[in-house]
C-alpha cells in the first residue's frame, strides 16, 4: 500500500506529553490519522519553541515514532496507552 497523504487524513487523534526537566518544558503532541492504520504525525518543542514535526507510516512506524520522540527528548518510554491526553 503507498504511503497516504496528510490531505487524506480525516481526522487526526492527539496525545499529547509534557514535562519540565532541567529547566527546560518539553511537549511531545503524537497524532494518530483515523482513516490509515499506522500512519503518525510528531510534534516536538522545547522550551515553547518546535523542534520539529514528522510523519510516520508502516509495519514499523510505532517503534520509529519512539525512536524519533527518544532521539528528540531523552524520553526512554513513549507509549500511547501511558498517560496520554487525548485533545
Amino acid at each position: 500500500m503507498r504511503k497516504p497523504k496528510v490531505s487524506d487524513v480525516n481526522k487526526w487523534y492527539w496525545t499529547t506529553w509534557a514535562t519540565d526537566g532541567y529547566g527546560e518544558l518539553t511537549e511531545v503532541a503524537v497524532g494518530k490519522a483515523d482513516n490509515f492504520y499506522e500512519f503518525y504525525k510528531v510534534i516536538v518543542s522545547k522550551s515553547g519553541k518546535s523542534v520539529g514535526s514528522k510523519y510516520f507510516y508502516g509495519e514499523m512506524a510505532w517503534a520509529d515514532v519512539n525512536r524519533y520522540v527518544s532521539d528528540q527528548t531523552g524520553w526512554v518510554f513513549f507509549d500511547l496507552a501511558e498517560g496520554g491526553q487525548y485533545v
